[in-house]
């Protein structure tokens, strides 16, 4: 995949029962947003940050993912692309929406 191709809108695969959704979007300036809605609540809530691409070479391929610092948080999140999903280091994942 060229990371054209990765950019994009990633929902949660499994959102929480109280959320209506949850998304992360990575934008091609290199800046990322997360949105995401309660279902009792009529705010909607997004962070920005900002990503860096990183390919790690592993066997006979490489492993693509982006390295995301948001602003209200001192820690750094990774995020492995696959070619339909994305999945955060913790394990969770994140489909294109």
């Amino acid at each position: 995949m060229s990371l054209s191709e990765m950019l994009g809108k990633y929902e949660d695969a499994k959102p929480q029962d109280y959320l209506d959704y949850n998304y992360y979007e990575f934008i091609a300036d290199g800046t990322v947003k997360h949105v995401y809605k309660y279902k009792d609540k009529t705010d909607i809530y997004t962070s920005k940050g900002t990503w860096t691409y990183r390919e790690t070479p592993y066997q006979d391929y490489s492993i693509s993912s982006l390295d995301v610092k948001m602003e209200t948080s001192s820690f750094p999140l990774q995020f492995v692309v696959y070619e339909d999903r994305v999945r955060e280091g913790g394990g969770k994942e994140y489909f294109r929406k």
